[in-house]
């Protein structure tokens, strides 16, 4: 199944998280359909999904879970993680824009995994499974330190 992944689902962790809670909902569902074919006056209580969740189960319209929650569970090995380092933490809506470019500019699964590193000073250290790319203010600094200390030198 090739499944769409809401904005609100950013992180492997995300997708562990929405795969654990749509299972839990999938098998209440069962014991409340079990408990009323048998009779049984007290049944399970569905609890109310979140809005990740949710999301996902309305861009994927399907009656049958099943195939949504063996998607996810193969997603983190299957889809691509771009691994960011930054200096400070992320506002959701900065970090909800970057998993947007990067799903509309590299691939409609990518995952990110966000590490907060204050050494980087600024900028970002991104790496995918072949790169490195190291655009942070810190290793800029460091490349440019003999032209920098030469201008200070002339002030």
């Amino acid at each position: 199944m090739k499944l769409k992944l809401p904005l609100l689902i950013q992180t492997p962790q995300d997708v562990a998280v929405c795969h654990s809670e749509l299972l839990q909902y999938q098998k209440t569902q069962q014991t409340q359909q079990l408990s009323k074919q048998v009779g049984a006056s007290q049944t399970a209580q569905l609890v109310a999904l979140s809005p990740a969740s949710q999301q996902l189960l309305d861009l994927n319209k399907t009656d049958d879970w099943s195939e949504i929650i063996a998607t996810l569970a193969d997603l983190p090995n299957q889809a691509p993680v771009v691994h960011l380092t930054v200096a400070t933490k992320l506002t959701e809506t900065g970090q909800t824009k970057l998993v947007k470019w990067f799903r509309e500019t590299c691939h409609p699964a990518v995952l990110l995994s966000l590490m907060v590193v204050p050494e980087v000073a600024g900028g970002v250290i991104v790496r995918t499974p072949n790169r490195l790319h190291d655009y942070s203010y810190a290793t800029s600094l460091e490349a440019h330190k003999t032209d920098l200390l030469k201008a200070l030198t002339n002030v």
